[in-house]
């Protein structure tokens, strides 16, 4: 099990640099509050 959170951490940490790499953090927060929203809008909807 704590292998699969390794990997998913490690997996998550490299989207993350790349994110920002390209956004800057204000932009990263946005992203992230707006995917978090439209995702317990579907939640609700189901």
């Amino acid at each position: 099990m704590s292998d699969r959170y390794d990997y998913a951490a490690g997996t998550i940490a490299i989207m993350l640099s790349m994110l920002q790499a390209k956004f800057t953090d204000t932009e990263i927060k946005r992203l992230l509050t707006r995917k978090r929203i439209s995702a317990a809008l579907k939640i609700l909807k189901s």
